[in-house]
């Protein structure tokens, strides 16, 4: 987790006795080999978040956030910074057991650019709405009383 965590982590740690929580990068060669499952939620960005991730845990899932920066050299300050983002994602996709995405659009991009080969499980995740309630055709109806 990042050094400053959010406030909603203090209740996770409530309500999750059993799930050690670790500020990011902290000690975690202290950690390796020891640990399940590690979860990223957002994407890896270097070569360098990888091999944490790896050494980290049995497994890892990651958040594949949308395929913008993937597809978009302007956001890196040169052709090497991009090609070399687009080489670990890439691999990160490859190695990951879970792939997670925050909408039904980002996963399809995601396949349309053939970055999944089928191996990972993958599931759209909602960030804070009721992801449910609509189709890929729209959203679905108003409670009632709204």
């Amino acid at each position: 987790m990042p050094p400053a965590a959010p406030a909603y982590v203090d209740e996770l740690r409530a309500e999750l006795p059993a799930v050690e929580f670790l500020l990011h990068r902290a000690d975690l060669g202290a950690h390796a080999g020891r640990v399940d499952l590690v979860y990223r939620p957002y994407q890896v960005t270097s070569l360098a978040d990888l091999d944490v991730l790896e050494r980290v845990a049995d497994r890892f899932v990651v958040n594949q956030l949308d395929t913008i920066a993937f597809e978009n050299p302007a956001y890196f300050a040169s052709d090497e910074r991009w090609l070399a983002y687009r080489d670990a994602t890439r691999l990160t996709l490859e190695l990951a057991q879970g792939v997670a995405f925050l909408s039904e659009a980002g996963r399809r991009a995601t396949h349309a650019l053939g970055l999944l080969g089928g191996r990972a499980a993958e599931a759209v995740v909602g960030c804070g709405v009721d992801g449910a309630a609509g189709t890929e055709d729209g959203p679905g109806a108003a409670p009632a009383g709204l």
